[in-house]
């Protein structure tokens, strides 16, 4: 099944923002820190805290009662593309918390490289398809807001 204009919409700025991960470390690995190695410091794998202290705060985010408006098309909409956006700037946090290591530390970009790791994961787990639509369903059908939904992603 095609996706709606909508999710395709959102995947475009999803693919944009993962494309802005991978740029940042291809900077940082080639451009800023030419020839640094992947030397393991312990504060390198700070972005993978971040990573999973985004996705468990996210989910705790998603769990709060939708807001009234979302019982109408518009309203469905708007939550489904907030959803998706808090979700696409969360996940680009991990590499750019990396790249900001990078420049403490100055002898290793492994920070960096487990940044985009995490991130990239999150933009797996996040991306705007089913698993989008179904979440803001789960949220927002206890308000009656399931055939809003329906009707903005034709």
């Amino acid at each position: 099944m095609p996706a709606a204009p909508v999710l395709r919409g959102l995947q475009t700025t999803a693919f944009a923002f993962a494309a802005a991960c991978v740029l940042v470390t291809v900077i940082a690995v080639g451009g800023i820190y030419p020839g640094v190695g992947l030397g393991f410091d312990a504060a390198a794998l700070v972005p993978l805290v971040v990573a999973a202290a985004d996705l468990l705060l996210v989910t705790l985010l998603e769990r709060q009662a939708p807001p009234p408006s979302a019982v109408d098309p518009v309203g469905a909409a708007h939550l489904l593309r907030t959803t998706a956006l808090v979700r696409m700037a969360f996940a680009e946090a991990p590499t750019l918390v990396g790249f900001v290591l990078v420049f403490v530390l100055s002898d290793t970009v492994l920070p960096v490289v487990l940044g985009l790791l995490g991130s990239l994961v999150l933009f797996a787990v996040w991306w705007p398809g089913e698993r989008l639509v179904a979440a803001v369903r789960r949220r927002i059908e206890p308000i009656g807001g399931g055939p809003a939904l329906n009707e903005a992603l034709r």
